[in-house]
């Protein structure tokens, strides 16, 4: 049940993150990017908010019974019952958090903003120049309930000054417990890793791409417990023929196996596409 309520909260953060991984690797935000980013981002403070206060429980009608509930008062039922306290107020304000403070959210409203006073079709995104011609994102930030507790993200990605060659991407990851968050859950984990982007292999009519990542879990007191790691291997022939591949192993990863809810071992992902 819980794994269930909250999957519609975080199926949204990571449609969100996939804009984000989009936008990165251009080096800027069209306007439709940037609404698909707000429809799936703003849906968790803006749902708490209106439904996080909402009575939740068990309703008995003659021999029946029945379990009324949302996404964010099913979860906080559910975790109770687990007794795991969740505040709800707290879950908006860390929501409310994350939303501002993502680097993505201000690239959407300066899209947003550029389409409806100049009609621009794309912006660049922000980002800082360190030392010459290399470029570093201000970090972008996400938010999961778990059966544990509300988990939460970062990401940031590092390349050099051309949108092209964003390629690492960064990612570290604690519970709101670890912040001082009362009421939020004792999520014992801490998940460090990353990924680069697009590493080609060109040979006559071939052109492969290899996009590897790995992530590590940890508990607090840094005792290795899971991992996630795998590759998107994408292979072209003649402009015609294309062959996608993602291939991972993941065990006891908060993102996989506790967020996503997969079994633990390999997990691949095959698709052919054609063009003529």
């Amino acid at each position: 049940n819980v794994l269930m309520g909250g999957a519609g909260l975080y199926q949204n953060e990571l449609n969100s993150r996939l804009v984000v991984h989009i936008c990165e690797r251009r080096g800027e935000t069209t306007i439709s990017n940037a609404f698909s980013y707000w429809l799936n981002k703003y849906i968790q403070p803006f749902y708490i908010y209106r439904s996080g206060n909402d009575p939740a429980g068990i309703i008995v009608e003659g021999d029946m019974e029945f379990y009324d509930h949302n996404d964010i008062n099913g979860y906080i039922f559910d975790m109770g019952a687990l007794g795991i306290d969740i505040s709800r107020d707290e879950w908006l304000v860390a929501s409310g958090a994350v939303f501002a403070l993502s680097a993505q959210t201000w690239n959407t409203l300066h899209s947003m903003f550029d389409y409806a006073l100049h009609g621009s079709r794309s912006t660049g995104n922000l980002g800082f120049g360190v030392g010459g011609n290399t470029y570093i994102s201000p970090p972008d930030f996400y938010l999961y309930p778990t059966n544990r507790g509300l988990y939460a993200e970062s990401e940031f990605f590092i390349g050099r000054d051309d949108p092209l060659s964003r390629r690492l991407f960064v990612t570290i990851g604690t519970g709101l417990d670890s912040f001082g968050a009362d009421r939020t859950g004792p999520v014992d984990r801490v998940r460090m890793g990353g990924g680069l982007y697009a590493v080609h292999l060109r040979h006559d009519r071939f052109d492969i791409g290899i996009s590897p990542w790995i992530d590590i879990d940890f508990t607090r007191d840094w005792r290795q417990i899971g991992h996630a790691a795998g590759a998107w291997i994408e292979a072209g022939y003649g402009g015609r023929l294309s062959l996608s591949a993602r291939i991972e192993h993941s065990r006891n990863d908060v993102m996989e196996q506790v967020i996503k809810d997969r079994e633990n071992g390999f997990d691949v992902l095959l698709a052919v596409g054609a063009a003529w």
